[in-house]
């Protein structure tokens, strides 16, 4: 993806994740230099590198806009994964996560998908399949988040939102890999369900970590007795 310095000497760049467009000031990215800006709309980080200049006068510089800079957050930092290229749709699970607290992260391709959480555990990830049938994109994504380590999936929620979800069915959930599946039915209340499916996956964990260290204390317990 290239932005190019227009006569007005503004650099134009493109967002990879919501296509917005933008100008920056033709002095803001030194030719040769790496700038990482934020999408004011969906804050997704952009890599702006600025090639040398060549040629004779009048020539327009290139820039290069790549989703490959690394994005680091502290544990427990509230950041959700979307996934929806549904407008509409976006637009209501955008609505649900203000209103949850969350910052969210736009996604289109698995890549991202899997860069992302090589440097961060995202604790909420929303998939949304625009149309009945599965794309392939989307069943790499199902994919990719099956592959994730034990410790880290537990820490992070996945709801997949399609035509035939049922959050009522959690063998419909565990099948796909996932924490809830919705209907798009469901978005106008998306904030109060995964609010309330979230807390009820975390008090199962808190219960499961309890049994968890009862049982290596006894252990300990017990071998001590032999020792």
């Amino acid at each position: 993806m290239t932005g190019k310095i227009e006569k007005d000497e503004s650099i134009r760049i493109s967002c990879p994740a919501c296509k917005k467009v933008y100008r920056l000031p033709k002095d803001s990215i030194p030719p040769g230099k790496k700038v990482y800006v934020t999408c004011p709309n969906c804050k997704t980080k952009i890599l702006v590198r600025g090639d040398e200049p060549g040629g004779g006068p009048g020539q327009l510089h290139t820039l290069e806009v790549s989703r490959e800079g690394i994005e680091y957050f502290d544990r427990g930092s509230r950041v959700a994964l979307v996934a929806c290229e549904d407008s509409a749709s976006f637009l209501q699970i955008e609505k649900a996560l203000d209103e949850l607290d969350y910052e969210y992260r736009a996604i289109t391709t698995t890549e991202e998908l899997e860069n992302r959480f090589r440097y961060f555990v995202y604790p909420l990830v929303i998939l949304f399949q625009h149309g009945t049938q599965t794309g392939p994109e989307m069943r790499r994504m199902l994919e990719v988040i099956n592959r994730i380590p034990q410790e880290a999936r537990r820490r992070a929620f996945v709801a997949y939102i399609h035509p035939n979800g049922n959050r009522f069915d959690s063998l419909q959930a565990f099948s796909m890999g996932c924490d809830l599946t919705l209907s798009p039915l469901d978005l106008p209340d998306l904030s109060s369900i995964l609010k309330r499916a979230m807390t009820k996956k975390n008090a199962l964990y808190r219960v499961l970590d309890e049994v968890a260290r009862e049982a290596g204390q006894d252990a300990l317990v017990a071998r001590s007795l032999y020792i």
